[in-house]
């Protein structure tokens, strides 16, 4: 994309980017093993209390709220650990998709927004954006987030409140994430999504989707 100039009228297209995987990478065992060590239990109970019963689910779509998390993570492990130490553990998973910052750099030098669609919870949303990292400190807008949304992909909701939110349909949004069910449900709704598999290949992708719709040379 660099160096190419607009034909079209990019203010009609958005590209909508997923968090998880791409902006920002995560391990969910990191947050096992420290919570276990924080709270004293094994790490196969970590992963009962919190990704197998439902708390995770609950907590990305705003069912309960960082403090409705700690307690129920407290009261479920029997724990007396701190609220911050608890949420710290959960949180302190992500680092930066290396090379995501020029991807998103070109694609705004365009002329093209940039915005947000991510399952994520509060706790996590604060902790990623408290950090410094240059990709993170972006005006990305819209910022669609399951648990301010109360609906996750691939459920229509979502979708359905980012087109609200931005005023466009179908091929005038790009949206790109790592799981084949949200990519699936996106391309219902007539969306240029596709599967992230690395910001190189997001680069030609884009490329290709803004020949496509004419704003940049084929």
């Amino acid at each position: 994309m660099t160096g190419m100039h607009n034909l079209g009228t990019p203010s009609e297209r958005i590209v909508m980017l997923d968090l998880g995987n791409v902006l920002v990478q995560f391990d969910h065992q990191i947050a096992i093993d420290a919570l276990a060590d924080l709270c004293g239990v094994a790490r196969e109970r970590i992963h009962r209390v919190v990704f197998q019963s439902g708390l995770q689910t609950a907590y990305e779509m705003g069912h309960v709220d960082d403090a409705g998390f700690v307690a129920a993570v407290q009261q479920r492990l029997g724990s007396r650990a701190a609220s911050e130490d608890i949420l710290r553990a959960y949180c302190d998973i992500f680092q930066p998709v290396e090379g995501m910052l020029e991807v998103v750099s070109e694609i705004e030098s365009l002329g093209i927004p940039v915005g947000i669609l991510s399952n994520t919870c509060s706790g996590h949303w604060d902790w990623i954006v408290s950090q410094s990292w240059p990709l993170l400190q972006r005006r990305y807008r819209p910022q669609i987030l399951s648990f301010e949304i109360g609906s996750m992909k691939p459920h229509p909701e979502i979708y359905a409140a980012t087109e609200a939110a931005t005023g466009l349909r179908g091929p005038q949004i790009f949206f790109t994430d790592d799981r084949g069910e949200n990519i699936a449900a996106a391309q219902l709704r007539g969306w240029h999504a596709r599967p992230f598999e690395s910001p190189q290949q997001l680069r030609a992708e884009i490329a290709d989707w803004l020949r496509s719709v004419h704003v940049l040379p084929n």
